[in-house]
């Protein structure tokens, strides 16, 4: 049903729970045309590609790489859930950029979870006091020389695959935990990480680090975690929180100290878990179908149809959006330009229901032209989407929703919801004819990036068609 559909949509932006400045729709709207913003827009794209490409180049990656090979020749745990951890999952994924194996979203997963470190059947403290010490490579006999220690987990070895002196080192300390019971998973029973420091040297300088550290909740779910990994000039930064009236997050990736990516924003409401289920609809839906069968008849010898009813009910739920969440802000930004989002999310769930109560299609006056252009006008009176040039402080469009028909044949027609962009000198252009030309260079500089990788590689990855 469209109702239901809608506020999903309300519901999804409402996960994008992370923070942006809500003053920001009160900038002035760039002086610079339609085509000139366009073409800051695709820079920043482009500088962003560049700097993506450029991790891939940085002596961590070398090292991981080299790291996960002597692992392989003589793995020192081979009896203990080590490389399921989070410890080694970092290494691999660090040494996945070269090959492509790995991504930029990896690199953020990499640092979001702190049930990561939770994942094995035992605690981790348990394999924390398993694995503590030094292991060594000797080169001569292939395989890890261990010291004992007592106070962290360190890896000395050749930072090239082929080398022969242990310039590198791993080296994982600081690990705390906390026993409580915890809703993450009811089937683990170890301890929660608190805290949690790595570290990568490679002739004597720091290529990566990384830092974790969390609060929970009774519940055993964090209410507050930072997590920062390191790699040379590329950072990534994850910080949340969470309460019963707000929630909050920030995705960073920066390269010197400047922004590349950032995702972030807030939301508000009551997220009590009495409030939750106070609000929280179920749904029962019944089905019936009739159908014919055959049976066998022991005096005809032969099989009769028969037939048969069949029932089958379903159960879902729905929880009623407006009542648990009130407002949110979502920034997304790449280099320069932000895309930025303020909304009142009750406004718009109270709205939702008035457009589309319950059996709205049962209603013989129900017009859906009308509904679909009610919805686009609550759209765009309680929320406010908008793009700013971080750089000059202006504001280089704000986005609009409206209505779309669709004609099949001569008797069906279809609405639905697209957004547009307004510029400063009220010019209007949907997003598909925005985007259709001019972001040639940002693709031509992904497909060298996959360019050489595959000449380097040799791994047959497809270019992007524009």
């Amino acid at each position: 049903m469209k109702r239901i559909i809608n506020l999903s949509l309300i519901a999804s932006f409402v996960l994008f729970i992370t923070s942006c400045d809500p003053m920001g729709s009160n900038l002035p709207f760039s002086e610079l045309s339609v085509e000139q913003n366009k073409q800051v827009v695709e820079n920043s794209a482009v500088e962003a590609v560049q700097i993506f490409e450029g991790m891939t180049d940085v002596a961590a990656v070398e090292a991981s790489i080299s790291f996960g090979n002597y692992l392989s020749m003589a793995d020192p745990m081979s009896d203990i859930a080590f490389k399921k951890t989070k410890f080694i999952r970092t290494v691999e994924t660090v040494g996945g950029l070269q090959d492509n194996s790995t991504t930029i979203n990896d690199m953020f997963a990499l640092v979001t979870s702190p049930d990561e470190l939770a994942e094995d059947p035992e605690s981790v403290e348990d394999v924390w006091n398993e694995i503590v010490g030094i292991y060594s490579w000797n080169s001569a006999t292939e395989t890890w020389d261990y010291t004992a220690n007592s106070e962290m987990v360190q890896f000395n070895f050749p930072s090239t695959e082929d080398g022969t002196t242990n310039n590198a080192s791993f080296t994982i300390s600081n690990y705390t935990g906390v026993y409580m019971t915890t809703t993450i998973d009811d089937e683990y029973t170890g301890d929660l990480p608190v805290s949690l420091d790595m570290d990568f040297v490679v002739d004597g300088t720091s290529v990566l680090s990384f830092t974790f550290a969390a609060e929970y909740n009774d519940d055993g779910v964090p209410s507050a975690m930072a997590s920062d990994l390191i790699i040379e000039a590329y950072a990534f930064e994850v910080d949340m929180s969470n309460n019963d009236k707000k929630a909050s997050a920030s995705y960073k990736f920066t390269h010197d100290g400047e922004t590349v990516i950032e995702i972030s924003g807030k939301v508000e409401g009551d997220f009590t878990e009495e409030n939750i289920e106070a609000n929280t609809i179920t749904h029962t839906e019944t089905y019936e179908w009739t159908e014919y069968e055959y049976e066998w008849n022991e005096t005809t010898n032969s099989y009769d149809e028969v037939e048969v009813t069949h029932t089958e009910t379903y159960d879902w739920d729905e929880l009623d959006v407006g009542e648990v969440f009130n407002s949110g802000l979502v920034k997304f930004q790449m280099m320069n330009i932000s895309i930025n989002a303020i909304g009142d999310i009750k406004a718009l769930a109270d709205s939702m229901n008035m457009i589309y109560p319950d059996d709205y299609w049962d209603d013989p006056n129900y017009d859906e032209k009308e509904a679909t252009e009610r919805e686009a006008a609550a759209i765009n009176n309680t929320m406010d989407i908008f793009a700013i040039d971080e750089d000059a402080k202006t504001k280089i469009a704000e986005v609009e929703a409206y209505v779309v028909m669709e004609t099949w044949g001569n008797d069906y027609y279809e609405f639905w919801i697209d957004y547009r962009l307004k510029f400063g000198d009220g010019s209007l252009v949907d997003m598909e004819t925005y985007f259709e030309d001019g972001f040639e260079q940002v693709v031509a500089e992904i497909n060298n990036m996959i360019y050489d990788l595959n000449s380097e590689y040799d791994l047959g990855i497809d270019t992007i068609e524009y």
